[in-house]
């Protein structure tokens, strides 16, 4: 049976960044319904999941229905892990999502803002002793020298304890399509096949990959969810795949 990986809230975004797909993408704009993220939650449920990535191709925290819809995972006993670029946090923000079953917050710092966002996240987690792993991603791809800008911001060395560099695949800038010979190497090694493993972008498509900025890879619609499941002759690999998602690398 397909596992969810994650529940794409939105493709709106309000930074433009170096390295992902999201400006360049013709897929449409667009917001989540109520409906269709209880569609998925449900799915989830179904499938004996209690944690779900909220991610995808925009910034979550733009959604203006946000509180309902952690609330809506709430009351199916599902557990959300939320990456973000944390400009849209607040105090009052933060609280209510981990009073709604935020168990994991992954702040990109790569400005200013998410850099003091970080910082009050780390704050208020630990003066409330949260049930909530705090992540903060460097991206090394936007910026070699990342890590030494944040000690330049003077932010507190117990803090940057707790900030990693990520060697993240570039999306935007990988161009070379993977030849025919290539692609049928690496989909035998592609994580989303091997444990069936699918994503529902914001409109309610369902893609076996989540790196797929344009849904070319799409199996059908979250309200058939029970009826979907992988088509290995249908599926392209594609071209701005990370190697973090395949498997037996030698």
């Amino acid at each position: 049976m397909l596992q969810i990986h994650s529940i794409e809230l939105t493709n709106i975004c309000n930074l433009s960044c170096a390295h992902c797909p999201s400006k360049q993408s013709v897929y449409p704009r667009g917001l989540i319904t109520l409906k269709t993220f209880e569609q998925a939650v449900k799915a989830t449920a179904t499938a004996g999941q209690t944690l779900i990535i909220i991610s995808g191709f925009g910034e979550s925290l733009i959604h203006p229905q946000l509180t309902e819809l952690f609330a809506i995972a709430k009351q199916h006993g599902t557990y959300i892990s939320l990456p973000t670029n944390g400009i849209l946090l607040t105090e009052e923000k933060l609280a209510h999502l981990i009073e709604n079953n935020l168990v994991q917050l992954e702040i990109s710092i790569h400005t200013e803002k998410s850099l003091a966002a970080f910082q009050m996240a780390y704050t208020y987690i630990n003066n409330y002793k949260a049930p909530v792993k705090l992540v903060g991603n460097m991206m090394s791809c936007y910026n070699p020298n990342i890590k030494q800008w944040a000690v330049s911001q003077n932010v507190p060395v117990e803090i940057l304890k707790h900030v990693v560099v990520v060697d993240i695949h570039n999306w935007a800038r990988n161009e070379r399509p993977f030849t025919q010979k290539e692609n049928n190497k690496w989909q035998a090694r592609c994580r989303f096949l091997k444990y069936d493993v699918c994503v529902v972008r914001w409109d309610g498509k369902v893609l076996t990959c989540c790196a797929d900025s344009e849904g070319v890879n799409y199996i059908g619609m979250i309200d058939a969810f029970a009826t979907l499941k992988h088509d290995k002759t249908k599926y392209k690999l594609c071209y701005k795949c990370s190697p973090a998602w395949f498997t037996d690398i030698s």
